[in-house]
């Protein structure tokens, strides 16, 4: 995920608020996260594609572009 964003780099107000109040997530919470929603898709034989990791990437998701 990369380091924490300054508030000067955050684009929204509950990226400013949740960097303010120390309140991002950690990398192990968004990767459970990730794995337990891709184990509901695989149950529904829905087939998922997860991209490759870019290192010192903050961003999680390109705004459910797939669903």
């Amino acid at each position: 995920m990369g380091p924490v964003p300054t508030l000067e780099e955050s684009y929204d107000a509950t990226s400013y608020y949740s960097i303010e109040n120390t309140m991002s997530p950690k990398e192990t919470d968004i990767i459970d996260e990730m794995n337990a929603f891709e184990a509901v898709l695989q149950q529904y034989d829905v087939e998922v594609f997860r991209p490759s990791i870019i290192s010192d990437y903050n961003q999680v998701f390109a705004r459910d572009v797939a669903l």
